[in-house]
């Protein structure tokens, strides 16, 4: 039994999710001391998670395609609201060197310098989808989940693929293509996005969502009749705040939109000679078996 049709898929990553996930699994990793101490566990975690993705989708001895989804800037959700992303300043940002790793990778790496790896996986998935492939997304962002258990696509974070059921859970509506609202109206801590409604009760709200398979601000407006008019008024005085989260929350999906791909190295020498930077020598022979 496979996950998929047509096995192998194309794993679209989410390269900076990769990349902070790795470094924090793996702080204790370095090289040199004192003033030329050098952290190595984002480049060694993140080619070890890579590793295991790759084998676990690898079918008949073919391996899945690879595309990379890299980070540009969140400037536009900002102009948006200010407040977006606020507070992120890390001591060490694994990001920029996990980049390098992977453009050094087989496969394809995708960029726009004004849209986020969460825009980017959602135009690599429809590129995929409409040309009859199937499509992991390997990321633990939770924007993403507005895909979960859509026709030829699996969202698949740390270990596992995320399942209808856990994304029920997490969100309490009952299809995926209602998510984005529920963030929409209840905010997101990872990003800093408020409430549209602070203090408001979540049950009436996700239960009139499920009942009319609401999943857009225009489509709550239609039904707001159903809930206690004390709480109509609540929510037309705030309504905006509801239209600017929903612009945050949404991801890019327009397919004529214009980004910029770059394919990987025909042989590992390059990739190999980045590790030596890192002194990764167990990693050395495991990733040239990419390219056999």
């Amino acid at each position: 039994m496979t996950l998929f049709q047509r096995d192998p898929p194309i794993l679209a990553v989410d390269v900076a999710n990769i990349a902070h996930r790795a470094y924090h699994a793996n702080k204790h990793l370095s090289i040199g001391s004192g003033d030329d101490k050098k952290p190595t566990g984002h480049v060694y975690g993140s080619v070890k998670i890579l590793l295991a993705v790759i084998k676990k989708f690898t079918k008949r001895d073919k391996r899945p395609e690879l595309w990379w989804a890299l980070e540009g800037s969140p400037e536009r959700r900002q102009k948006i609201f200010p407040g977006y992303k606020a507070g992120r300043e890390r001591n060490f940002e694994p990001y920029p060197e996990v980049r390098k790793l992977v453009l050094r990778f087989p496969g394809r790496a995708f960029y726009h310098p004004k849209l986020e790896a969460d825009d980017m996986l959602a135009l690599m998935t429809h590129r995929g989808v409409r040309g009859k492939h199937d499509v992991v997304l390997v990321t633990g962002d939770q924007d993403l989940w507005q895909f979960v258990g859509r026709a030829g696509i699996k969202v698949y974070a740390k270990d596992h693929t995320i399942s209808t059921a856990e994304m029920v859970a997490k969100f309490g509506v009952h299809t995926s293509k209602s998510v984005a609202l529920v963030k929409a109206l209840f905010g997101d801590t990872s990003d800093k996005i408020p409430p549209a409604f602070p203090g408001m009760k979540h049950k009436p709200l996700l239960d009139l969502i499920n009942e009319y398979e609401i999943r857009s601000p225009l489509g709550l407006y239609g039904n707001m009749e159903e809930l206690p008019e004390k709480v109509q008024a609540r929510m037309k005085e705030l309504w905006d705040d509801l239209e600017r989260n929903w612009k945050l929350v949404n991801l890019v999906a327009d397919p004529n939109t214009k980004f910029k791909t770059r394919q990987g190295p025909t042989s590992p020498d390059r990739l190999v000679a980045y590790l030596e930077q890192f002194r990764c020598k167990s990693l050395y022979d495991p990733v040239k078996e990419l390219w056999s």
